[in-house]
């Protein structure tokens, strides 16, 4: 197993320049080098065929459409499959850059962003102007590093905050198929009127096992596991927006104001108006 380091992946005038943290590479054959990263992370685009990453004695196997990385903590290699002739961007980042990336978030990114299952789907649209990208640097004389550089870094955090953005969503693979499905609701903004009796439509249990589950797993029942939720979102709409208390009790799910009020004060002591004060 070969170790590989970040200045490995520069051409001479980048070597001659230290500010250089970035480069890419298009790729249409097998990489089959046995290799990790000691101070670098790689993106990878696939724009055509079927790309497979041995890494960490596991294969996995990325379509045309898809994004997926590497990190300081992997060792792989990369092969094609199939009849049609397959292409690849790289993307190479040094590790301490992309750091800096990630410093205005918590610790906890980093950390599921080294375990997640590092596999992400791109638009047609965003796969073109990555293209439109390359092209515009492949324009550029050899000796415009700092343009270059920011270019490509302007991409690298864009397919960063691809994949930040969905470990927010992301909830533990080990989580049964009816809390997964939860939290697929929750994305949605009509979870917050949903109603027990909408939640035992949509997870397809009765009311009696919904509540079983429900105060198993989260110390409380349905209906007061959607009312939680609920005030919690209208706490933050209070915190976070210049909605008045009729609006914000419309998008929460409550038509009549006092009842809102009511139940507001009931969880926080105050009513919506005097917290926002």
């Amino acid at each position: 197993m070969i170790k590989k380091y970040f200045i490995e992946n520069l051409n001479p005038y980048q070597k001659e320049n230290g500010n250089v943290t970035s480069q890419f590479c298009i790729n249409t054959g097998d990489y089959t080098l046995l290799h990790s990263h000691v101070d670098y992370w790689e993106f990878y685009v696939v724009t055509d065929g079927i790309v497979e990453n041995h890494v960490n004695g596991e294969v996995r196997t990325y379509a045309s459409g898809t994004m997926f990385y590497c990190t300081t903590k992997d060792v792989h290699y990369l092969t094609t499959r199939g009849k049609n002739s397959a292409r690849y961007i790289n993307f190479t980042v040094a590790e301490p850059t992309l750091l800096q990336m990630l410093t205005p978030l918590s610790d906890s990114v980093l950390e599921r962003l080294y375990k997640n299952d590092r596999s992400y789907t791109l638009s047609a649209e965003t796969i073109s102007e990555i293209e439109t990208t390359l092209h515009l640097l492949n324009m550029l004389p050899p000796d415009e590093c700092k343009k270059s550089n920011d270019m490509l870094l302007t991409k690298i955090m864009f397919f960063v905050q691809v994949a930040a953005s969905n470990i927010q969503k992301d909830e533990p693979k080990d989580d049964p198929l009816w809390a997964q499905t939860l939290n697929e609701l929750k994305l949605s903004e009509e979870f917050l009127t949903y109603t027990v009796q909408d939640l035992c439509r949509k997870l397809n249990y009765s009311r009696v096992q919904l509540n079983r589950l429900f105060n198993a797993r989260y110390g409380m029942s349905p209906h007061e596991y959607l009312l939680s939720n609920r005030l919690l979102y209208a706490q933050n709409l209070l915190n976070n927006t210049d909605m008045n208390t009729t609006e914000i009790a419309n998008v929460v799910g409550y038509s009549n104001l006092a009842q809102f009020n009511v139940v507001f004060k009931n969880k926080f002591g105050v009513t919506p108006g005097q917290y926002r004060k």
